[in-house]
């Protein structure tokens, strides 16, 4: 933010020199970057924060100078008008937040003093109705804009674009307006301006008209944000609406403007002024000044705490005994502020609790006085530590098995949180300021993602081998750590990734049982919920096209209920004999038959067989080959080959009884 020094002088009465000035406002929290010479003024170049919109104004920097140095600012000097709200306004949108438009009717002429005021805010004069709305705005920090009147003669509307329509901008350039961006229309439903952040060609008003309608508004700051940056257009308007301006600005910046018009006898004539405002309320922080001093770890004189935020516009109030706001000078009252609160000023939108006012003294006062103490702590190991502790592990048990580490942002799109919705059943949370619609809604599922990534992968014929993420997953009320796999069939698919879930339940001594579930976002009969001690999930198959080729991916997603540090590992009893093994393989054509065979084989209870399992899962367009494991003999003695034979016969027997 640019600071002309003869700018300042016409608020604050002072005899610092410009280096001196520069390193007080340093001081306070606005560095000095450089001291620009410009049309032979000294100017200089501030950083400000980017929550401080209040500060984006010539007058904001000239309060916060005559804080920091105790002195006296000049009052803005304004012009009331009547408001008689006989010209029409609608607001269709909440991203309007007030609306103000003045019809008026304007004789301009060049002025010098704001031709040059503009150029050394580095801005060149375009004319002398649009120079004086420019500098109004750097003058308040109240953006205006002043539209001809005979294209708005019959009202305004104030409505988000219902569909994708070409914008004429006053810049020259055409820009593509979509659905939901914000738009200043007449009735005829032409747009005039994209609301906070630029005018149309057909808006824009000229030195040959006479009369006009100043518009003074306040949009919210996530609607203009979005539009501004989807057009990757910036502007004086949309670069302070973006953050929060002043709710209450709109007026101010009004009454200053029609000052101006009076003084420089621009034959200044209001017809008309309507008004649509949003209702707020006072806001206010409780705070002793006691406690500051404590907090600060200080003993500043009360007069100088109250002296620095009374200068700030932060006045101290008090309630009387039929609930109504008073000056607290009018309150009895003993040392500190018992009865005491802060009234927040409306300009100041970036204090909300009781540090910030903390800050705001000690900001002014200075750091110099605040004595450096080391704090008294515990050193205690963190719950986050133990997440991350987790999390490596998992990553290198993971990376050993061949896999590869994803790494994707925690924003999606909604269609990305599709499959957390219907498979995992979380609700998507979606942000109440998103940047973008890619990025609208915190993720649900990590599966989703690793799908996306994988086609993306495919579609550009990379050849890469099956990936993995540990990461955050967010519920309504709560977020909580999931593991994300995807494996190709040919990589391994859900052999691969039994094999990887009971690796790492053994680590805590748990052991992996799987359940048949219905999931039509699977293919048929391959879902399965996953149930352990220290995670559950689901797995299942999912068939991708990849233009005209075809491929299956398993995919398997894990809410982590481990604990760390691991348990100490549990020694299994060795049998004193091995047992034997014998795969068998089933062809089956359909869903049904799969479901019929898995249901006969866990009826089935032999003599010597220990254990079934389902081996291996191959499957080829409607073909199922299901292979699975028997497991043969009791640990107890050694078998000969041909009575391991016989268990196994006597197994397929079974399966022959029941009609496979």
């Amino acid at each position: 933010m640019r600071l002309p020094i003869c700018w300042l002088k016409e608020f604050i009465q002072c005899s610092y020199s410009t280096q001196e000035i520069a390193d007080i406002f340093t001081e306070i929290g606005f560095e000095c970057e450089e001291i620009l010479e410009v049309e032979g003024e000294k100017v200089l170049d501030l950083s400000t924060p980017s929550n401080r919109t209040d500060v984006l104004s010539i007058y904001g920097l000239a309060r916060e100078f005559a804080t920091a140095k105790n002195l006296e600012i000049k009052k803005l000097e304004l012009k009331d008008f009547p408001i008689d709200n006989k010209y029409p306004i609608k607001i269709e949108s909440k991203n309007c937040q007030s609306y103000l438009g003045v019809h008026l009717k304007i004789k301009p002429e060049a002025n010098a003093h704001i031709e040059k005021m503009l150029k050394l805010m580095g801005r060149n004069p375009i004319n002398p109705l649009v120079d004086l709305t420019n500098y109004v705005l750097f003058e308040t920090g109240q953006p205006l804009h002043l539209f001809p009147f005979n294209v708005m003669n019959d009202g305004v509307k104030i409505s988000l674009a219902n569909k994708k329509i070409k914008f004429n901008a006053l810049d020259d350039k055409s820009y593509e307006i979509e659905a939901g961006d914000l738009l200043v229309q007449n009735k005829s439903n032409e747009p005039l301006a994209l609301a906070g952040i630029i005018g149309s060609k057909k808006g824009s008003s000229d030195v040959s008209d006479s009369e006009f309608l100043l518009e003074a508004a306040c949009f919210k700051n996530s609607s203009t944000r979005q539009s501004a940056n989807r057009l990757n257009l910036s502007t004086d308007s949309s670069y302070r609406f973006q953050r929060i301006v002043d709710p209450k600005g709109f007026l101010l910046g009004a009454k200053r403007y029609l000052w101006w018009l009076d003084n420089l006898g621009w034959t200044n004539q209001v017809y008309s002024a309507s008004s649509v405002e949003e209702t707020l309320e006072n806001h206010s922080i409780s705070i002793k000044a006691s406690e500051i001093n404590k907090r600060l770890g200080m003993n500043i004189p009360e007069e100088r705490v109250v002296q620095i935020l009374e200068s700030l516009g932060i006045r101290q109030i008090s309630k009387d005994r039929e609930g109504n706001w008073n000056d607290s000078w009018k309150i009895k009252r003993k040392k500190g502020l018992r009865k005491g609160e802060w009234l927040i000023p409306s300009h100041r939108t970036d204090l909300s609790i009781p540090e910030d006012l903390i800050e705001e003294v000690i900001r002014v006062y200075g750091y110099t006085g605040l004595k450096e103490t080391l704090p008294k702590i515990q050193i205690k190991t963190s719950k986050m530590d133990d997440i991350f502790q987790l999390e490596e592990f998992l990553i290198d048990t993971l990376l050993s098995f061949g896999g590869r580490q994803e790494i994707r942002s925690s924003l999606v799109s909604e269609g990305l949180t599709l499959f957390g919705k219907s498979v995992l059943e979380n609700k998507p949370v979606k942000l109440l300021n998103p940047r973008s619609k890619e990025k609208a809604f915190l993720r649900n599922s990590i599966s989703a993602c690793l799908l996306k990534g994988h086609e993306d992968s495919r579609k550009k014929d990379f050849q890469s081998t099956w990936s993995f993420e540990v990461g955050k997953v967010f519920k309504e009320n709560e977020e909580s750590l999931h593991l994300g796999l995807l494996i190709p069939e040919e990589d391994g698919g859900s052999r691969l990734i039994k094999t990887i879930l009971e690796s790492i339940a053994q680590k805590w001594n748990s052991e992996v049982f799987y359940f048949d579930v219905k999931n039509n976002y699977f293919l048929d009969s391959s879902a399965l919920k996953i149930e352990a001690k220290v995670f559950q999930g689901l797995l299942g198959a999912i068939e991708i096209e990849i233009g005209s080729k075809k491929e299956l991916v398993w995919s398997c997603e894990l809410e982590l209920k481990i604990l760390w540090p691991m348990p100490k590992q549990k020694a299994k009893e060795l049998p004193s004999h091995k047992f034997s093994h014998r795969d068998l393989t089933v062809n089956t054509k359909s869903s049904d038959e799969v479901k019929k065979v898995t249901s006969v084989i866990a009826k089935i209870k032999l003599d010597l067989i220990h254990e079934i399992y389902l081996f291996d899962v191959y499957k080829k367009k409607e073909n199922w080959n299901l292979t699975w494991r028997l497991v043969i003999g009791d640990g107890k003695k050694s078998y000969k080959d041909s009575e391991i034979n016989q268990a196994f016969e006597l197994f397929k027997k079974e399966l022959k009884k029941n009609g496979i």
